[in-house]
């Protein structure tokens, strides 16, 4: 419980795009903000 494994990454301008697999159905994505991240 709890755990995402990253199936990959990429560097869009100051956005961190994370994909992830969801209950081994699914392909989701997160978008993070590279300053909240990285202060």
């Amino acid at each position: 419980p709890n755990v995402v494994f990253s199936c990959g990454s990429v560097m869009l301008d100051d956005k961190l795009l994370v994909y992830y697999g969801g209950a081994d159905s699914v392909i989701c994505g997160a978008e993070f903000d590279l300053g909240e991240l990285l202060p």
